[in-house]
């Protein structure tokens, strides 16, 4: 019987007798009212509260899918629509670094390790005696190279063979993200300090990274004004592959390859003046994924859109300046900020001086009072429209200029408004650095990124997606300048050598100006970024998102301010 089974029912014959047997009226009638009520059970009634009826799947179905024009979060018409789709974007983006941080910390795996050099036999060499010596300095251990006069000495420390047989076939490797922790006596005394990578046993291939050229650093060690911050005192110095020089016949390291093997370091001094330099390790910061960050100044029209049409669909995460809200067509206004900033993206202020009332460059002529008013009156507005941390925490600068008059802490000045990183170029003195002395910083050497900024935090690499480009470049030109990289020469070693790119755009344009770039390049970046993520090689983050992988962490371990990894609990203890 129906609805388990289809119900025969004939029709009788015309004229037939109502008694026929084979076609009797009274079973027909029968048949059919069984049928009919059972149709109107499987049907049910308006309103049907019958879990199996039709009329309330129908309902349900109604409920799940909704109406045309549904703004109800709960139903699939508004999940697939433009609203729905970005607002499951948005949720994704503000979780995106939940399950990263989980997993995503680097292997700090060491290149020299002292305690493998116990009881060696003192290297001397002129005014140079190299020796192993205990520390209290984390491992326990480090290397003592002691200078006792001035001139030019070297000495090569050959890496002991592992006393067990089965750990001996495991080669010492450096990869892309070099660090030095290192304490010297007096860096004003060292005009020069080379360290090379030595290969199969001897000092005839090697690549050499350069410390200290001239009495020049890439870190601010050598200069005068921030001695207390490096004298004497141990620090983490760090450099990537891409910046290393050949010598003799090595292995490839740098862009095409992420690991170099090592059988020594040479170490290559020249002082001034006797000197004492202890290395407590040199080690590779090993991450599991690179790291690409795109910055869009000013958060002009054309990169709001191509950034909600391309990075929102993919979960990517990015971050944008305000130089000014209103104004120009092409600048944001008050409710563009807010959406922008409503997707989890960073929006944070670019930071600048003010002359006749309009935005210019923090070249030196401001006063710290007035720095301080300035960033007072661009972070209220910022607060005013919603803004709050984490996006406020960070900043940038115009034109990465940050300089100001007699002053050798803008970062002190950042931290004072709340603020705990940034991009582009300002003194610091925690970490004891000013790019702008150009007596003792040599700044053009520094191309990639690293994790643990070259210079600290409040330093971060200003690079341009233009930068070696034509304006009309697609993405995939190979520059003008083959010394220097393209945006995709970084984002490809971020990729091999799992170390972040931090770069910027202004404007998209079709005909854009010499600091813009075309939709072509745009469309030719967002594939790489698509494909590289795809194959677990990148992940997209904001630039806080950045940090709160390394300086701003939670939880028990972080990047504390010089680069090392502490305990929460006691941040003078090195974690790993």
């Amino acid at each position: 019987m129906f609805p388990d089974d289809l119900v025969y029912l004939p029709n009788p014959a015309a004229n037939a007798p109502t008694n026929v047997p084979l076609t009797p009226l009274s079973g027909c009638i029968a048949n059919l009212n069984a049928v009919v009520e059972a149709l109107q059970a499987k049907v049910g009634v308006d309103s049907s509260s019958v879990a199996m009826s039709i009329d309330k799947k129908l309902t349900d179905v109604q409920t799940k899918v909704g109406v045309d024009g549904s703004t109800d979060p709960s139903t699939l018409f508004y999940k697939t629509s433009p609203a729905g789709r970005r607002a499951s974007n948005v949720a994704a983006q503000k979780t995106r670094l939940t399950d990263i941080l989980s997993w995503c910390y680097p292997k700090n795996v060491n290149v020299l390790d002292p305690r493998r050099h116990a009881g060696m036999t003192p290297i001397v060499n002129g005014a140079l005696t190299v020796t192993q010596i205990s520390s209290a300095e984390y491992p326990g251990a480090a290397i003592q190279l002691d200078i006792t006069g001035a001139g030019t000495t070297s000495a090569h420390l050959l890496f002991p063979a592992a006393a067990e047989t089965a750990l001996q076939s495991y080669p010492v490797r450096a990869g892309g993200e070099i660090h030095f922790r290192i304490k010297v006596s007096d860096w004003s005394k060292i005009t020069s300090l080379d360290c090379y990578f030595c290969q199969n046993g001897s000092i005839t291939n090697y690549r050499s990274i350069l410390t200290v050229s001239g009495n020049k650093t890439q870190f601010g060690g050598t200069d005068p004004a921030y001695s207390s911050a490096w004298n004497n005192v141990w620090r983490t110095i760090v450099f990537d592959s891409t910046e290393s020089t050949v010598g003799g016949s090595p292995a490839a390291w740098g862009d095409d390859t992420r690991f170099f093997d090592v059988t020594g370091l040479r170490f290559i001094c020249v002082v001034t003046a006797a000197v004492n330099i202890q290395i407590a390790r040199v080690y590779s910061a090993e991450w599991p994924v690179g790291v690409v960050v795109p910055i869009f100044d000013a958060w002009y029209k054309s990169a709001q859109f191509y950034a909600e049409r391309d990075l929102l669909p993919n979960y990517f995460g990015c971050g944008g300046s305000i130089i000014s809200i209103g104004g120009p067509a092409n600048n944001p206004v008050a409710a563009d900020i807010k959406r922008l900033a409503g997707y989890g993206w960073d929006v944070f202020q670019h930071a600048h001086g003010v002359s006749g009332g309009t935005a210019v460059s923090l070249s030196g002529s401001a006063t710290a009072a007035q720095v301080q008013q300035w960033f007072a009156e661009h972070q209220s507005v910022l607060m005013g429209l919603g803004i709050v941390p984490p996006g406020s925490r960070w900043s940038q600068f115009f034109q990465n200029l940050g300089q100001y008059s007699s002053g050798t802490d803008m970062a002190g000045l950042l931290k004072a408004c709340g603020i705990n990183a940034s991009r582009g170029n300002c003194s610091d003195a925690e970490f004891g650095v000013n790019p702008a002395t150009s007596a003792y910083m040599s700044l053009g050497s520094v191309q990639r990124e690293t994790f643990a900024r070259r210079r600290g935090r409040f330093n971060t690499r200003p690079v341009s997606a233009y930068s070696n480009m034509l304006n009309t470049d697609g993405y995939d030109a190979a520059g003008q300048n083959p010394a220097f990289p393209t945006l995709k020469k970084l984002v490809t070693f971020s990729a091999l050598a799992k170390t972040p790119t931090v770069c910027y755009f202004h404007e998209i344009l079709d005909t854009p100006t010499s600091v813009d770039n075309t939709p072509a390049f745009w469309a030719g970046f967002v594939d790489d970024l698509i494909q590289k993520s795809a194959a677990g090689d990148i992940v997209v983050l904001s630039p806080t998102e950045l940090e709160r992988l390394t300086y701003w962490r939670e939880g028990e371990f972080f990047m504390r301010w010089d680069g090392e990894w502490v305990y929460r609990h006691d941040p003078t203890k090195i974690a790993f």
